[in-house]
């Protein structure tokens, strides 16, 4: 046998390694009790798998052709190929057969002895193929084992020389086993990074850091010296929470962090200590919701607690394949997981508890911190103002501390500033002492107020100046604030106009903006065609303009006001300061979108979008927010020309669409250049919420007209997006409400969205509210996928029978629409523990279901059945474990324990190591 031919023989066994990899590895996911020797085995048989590679490619070489070489069918290389095809038939056949019964996938088939043995011939077989990889090598393999034995006997006067082979065989065995752990060690690590990013990308320590490096040293330690902070840190045994309120401008952030970096030190010296910490930011309302928040923390937990990754490396298998992030249930459920898992206290801080918005998720928050209050093991640090209604109520029965500046940290802090003033040579001992004891005396209890007021006394150019700035200071926030505007408004003419615009962009913008941004938006000038960098002012240059009152986030670029009372006055104030301020935003970012740079119209995939939005900062603003600016402002004479003139531009409308829907995270199909040029304006016009402007189009266009690749039309748009006013012009036109769309005709989109009023206009206008769409779908079906309770009374209420209410009951269990599922039984539309015809409860699907998060608590909280069998006999329990829903199990485990006392399958839930043999 010819090398060539060898060859063949070893390409053959190359797809069974992979086959028995691919196997192993779906163990190594199913099986918590096995981990270390399975792992093991996939290492082993992934170096065979290298090596057999190798030496396919050496036996076809130009080197070993030219010595003519003839493998015996004894020869020793060929029975090791024999050999390793033999052994990976046995051990898939193995794996196969256990993985066919049932739960058969979460228990692994071999025994420790067998596994060690198997471990041994899988290394021994990597040895002899790594021999082979020298022409001496492969040229002594090709003999069979009595020559080999003959020819070692006949050079035992070359021991030496064999020995020092052998030596050089091992360090090579050594070395490869090094690059396979170092290979292993470096997955590991990404397999690590990639699970806490998906529990939480906010980057808490950015903030922190830059509070902290505000800070003056030897400021803030009267806090950590309170009796009650004391008590609340070292006595386990006293009240979980420490509430810590003042009133704005107190400095309670900049405490936050003190007492951070003190729990911090403190945790170095008390292993097993923990502390995960949260700023709130009354900027980012989008993104501090509950979950963002609680996930947040638990990353900060998960990284101290290594022993946490186990079900978090499983909820992030299930969680991938549909592209979703941890839920609120699950974040409760894990944090709830670590503080019975953690040997000392987690210290958890939350501070600026009223920067969290009141109306749209603060009352979430609050009950979600509330679980937390619960665990004893969790020490919980809040900080908000005083005298709110609902932190009052959640905070005011456990122990408080008010925060007020205290007057040795202002004294620390205003001879601080005068130091780095000194080389001026203009302040003496004597006015510096009377400028320290004035601010400090005026300061009652605001920090914030002897800052603003040093700066302005600083910015005077003589002492002579600083004198008189010092006899006719700010009395308060709302004075020092209006001097500071005043001083902005005498900088030189352009300096300025660019200060009150970039404060009025930071006050009003829909969203944070950075630098960039905001410079790109600067830039924009009335009659320009395109991006021009000779209007772009710099971060520093805008910074400088506002005059204290806005500074640059260092980590993130992003420009920021440099305190909330600062926002709050702009906003009381805006109507004076900013009159324009509206048109101004709306124009600019039409007027951005119609640069000559987004001309030639949208990209053609996903890479060239990308590349758009990273060389156009604003882009992605502009895309975003255009129309919520343009839609409250139609009537201004200046904003509407610019509004024709942008729809009926076909490229700019259809770039800024695909933008939005990119980055949205829609489906290419939604974003692709053929479907946004498709779109009519009076289309674009429907779906902002351009009322002015689909009266002005609507005579003139087709209204029926469809999108190319997802067939939607006008009134689609309008209804979906809740735009009633246009939807019923839009039917006194003659617009066709059952037309459909690849999802369903307007009814149907409307249901999906959420948009209630817009659903109650279709039907009020006769649409038949049990109508089928062309999948299949009916309205009240649509109305799960954002929960839409209102929506679904709505449907009932104009006639819909819901003649399928148990179908329905568990689509909204799978999809974890709380509000439905709570209403159905409200109204006793259903039962509880309703079967379909499968024998399956809402328990069952909500168990099985990796979207429903929350949804098991809540059933088995309504009194759903634990112990329901479907028609193959299994439990929610043991759907939950066949498709590995951790959550899931947990809180059906717990449930288990409290009917029937402690339970194997709740120490599986927390982690406790238990027989792997399932006892139902």
């Amino acid at each position: 046998m010819d090398p060539v031919s060898l060859s063949l023989g070893i390409a053959g066994i190359l797809p069974l390694v992979a086959a028995t990899i691919q196997r192993t590895k779906r163990y190594f996911n199913a099986v918590s009790s096995a981990k270390e020797r399975i792992a093991q085995l996939v290492t082993e048989l992934e170096a065979l798998e290298q090596n057999l590679q190798t030496l396919h490619g050496f036996l076809n070489s130009e080197s070993l052709k030219a010595q003519t070489l003839e493998f015996a069918r004894s020869s020793v290389l060929v029975s090791c190929s024999t050999a390793c095809r033999v052994k990976l038939e046995m051990l898939c056949k193995k794996l196969d057969h256990a993985a066919n019964r049932v739960l058969g996938q979460f228990i692994w088939p071999l025994t420790e002895k067998e596994c060690k043995e198997t471990l041994q011939e899988l290394r021994n077989l990597t040895l002899w193929l790594q021999f082979a990889l020298s022409i001496n090598g492969c040229t002594l393999l090709s003999k069979t084992a009595d020559d080999v034995l003959q020819i070692l006997s006949q050079q035992l006067n070359q021991l030496g020389s064999l020995q020092n082979l052998g030596r050089v065989t091992l360090d090579l065995q050594q070395a490869v086993q090094g690059q396979v752990d170092m290979q292993r060690d470096e997955r590991d690590a990404a397999r690590k990074a990639e699970v806490l990013d998906w529990i939480s990308t906010a980057r808490h320590d950015g903030k922190h850091r830059q509070v902290a490096a505000c800070r003056v040293p030897n400021t803030g330690c009267w806090l950590l010296e309170r009796p009650e902070f004391i008590r609340w840190r070292d006595d386990m045994s006293s009240p979980t929470v420490l509430w810590c309120h003042g009133i704005p401008g107190s400095g309670k952030t900049v405490l936050t962090s003190v007492v951070v970096d003190a729990l911090m030190a403190s945790s170095v010296q008390r292993p097993g200590t923990m502390v995960s910490f949260f700023y709130l930011d009354y900027r980012n309302q989008t993104t501090q919701t509950p979950a963002a928040v609680l996930s947040c923390l638990l990353r900060q937990i998960v990284e101290a607690m290594p022993e946490m990754l186990g079900p978090l490396i499983e909820l992030h298998r299930q969680a991938k394949a549909d592209g979703r992030s941890l839920a609120l249930g699950e974040c409760q459920w894990l944090l709830a997981e670590a503080a019975a898992k953690a040997s000392r206290c987690i210290y958890v801080v939350v501070d600026a508890l009223d920067e969290c918005d009141g109306s749209q998720c603060r009352t979430a928050l609050l009950q979600a911190i509330g679980s937390l209050k619960q665990m004893q093991a969790v020490r919980l640090f809040v900080t908000s103002r005083p005298h709110i209604q609902d932190i009052n109520a959640a905070f005011e029965t456990h122990p408080q501390i008010e925060i007020e500046a205290r007057h040795e940290d202002l004294r620390i802090y205003v001879l601080h500033k005068l130091r780095e003033r000194e080389a001026d040579g203009v302040l003496n001992h004597e006015f510096s002492t009377k400028l320290i004891e004035t601010l400090v005396k005026g300061a009652h209890g605001i920090f914030l107020l002897p800052v603003l007021q040093l700066r302005t006394i600083l910015d005077e150019p003589t002492l002579g100046d600083m004198e008189e700035a010092l006899t006719c200071l700010s009395r308060g926030l709302a004075q020092a604030f209006e001097d500071t505007i005043s001083r902005i408004q005498r900088l030189p003419g352009s300096r300025a106009k660019l200060g009150m615009r970039v404060l009025m962009w930071i006050c009003h913008a829909k969203r944070v903006l950075t630098a960039a941004e905001l410079g790109d938006a600067m830039s924009v000038r009335a009659g320009q065609r395109s991006i021009s960098a000779k209007f772009r002012p710099s971060a520093r240059m805008m910074v400088e303009c506002c005059q204290g009152l806005a500074a640059v986030d260092p980590r993130t670029m992003e420009l920021r006001l440099t305190h909330y009372a600062i926002q709050e006055f702009l906003e009381d104030n805006s109507q004076r300061l900013f009159p324009r301020a509206g048109p101004d935003m709306a124009l600019t970012s039409m007027r951005y979108l119609l640069f000559d740079d987004f001309a030639q119209g949208p990209g053609l995939d996903a890479d060239a979008i990308r590349s758009r939005i990273q060389h156009s900062p604003f882009l992605s603003y502009a895309a975003n927010h255009w129309a919520s600016h343009a839609r409250e402002l139609e009537s201004d004479a200046e904003v509407r020309v610019d509004i024709r003139r942008f729809i009926s531009d076909r490229q700019a409308p259809a770039c800024a669409l695909q933008v939005q829907r990119y980055e949205a995270g829609f489906r290419r199909k939604y974003y692709a250049a053929e479907e946004v040029l498709s779109t009519t304006p009076l289309q674009f016009a429907c779906w902002f919420g351009l009322a002015e402007t689909c009266n002005e189009l609507v005579d003139a266009s087709n209204v029926n007209a469809t999108t190319r690749l997802l067939g939607s039309t006008a009134i689609i748009y309008a209804a979906s997006a809740g735009h009633v006013a246009i939807v019923r012009l839009l039917l006194h036109h003659g617009a066709d409400p059952l037309l459909e769309n690849w999802f369903g005709n307007a009814l149907h989109c409307a249901c999906e969205a959420g948009s209630v009023s817009a659903v109650r206009e279709l039907l009020a206008r006769g649409m038949d509210p049990s109508v089928q769409s062309g999948n299949g779908r009916c309205p009240d079906d649509c109305t799960v996928d954002c929960d839409s309770v209102e929506a679904l009374k709505t449907l009932v209420e104009h006639g819909a029978e819901l003649a399928n209410a148990t179908d329905l009951f568990h689509y909204a269990a799978v999809f974890d629409a709380q509000g439905i599922v709570q209403w159905l039984l409200e109204r006793r539309l259903v039962e509880i523990d309703a079967r379909s015809e499968s024998g399956l409860t809402a328990l069952h699907c909500a168990a099985m279901s990796c979207h429903a998060g929350e949804m098991v608590q809540t059933l088995i909280g309504l009194g759903a059945s634990i112990d329901a069998v479907d028609d193959r006999g299994w439990t929610p329990l043991h759907c939950a474990r066949l498709t590995g829903n951790l959550v899931a199990y947990g809180r059906l485990a717990l449930a288990l324990d409290a009917v029937r006392g402690p339970s194997r399958e709740v120490k599986e839930a927390l982690g406790v190591k238990v027989d792997t043999s399932l006892s139902r």
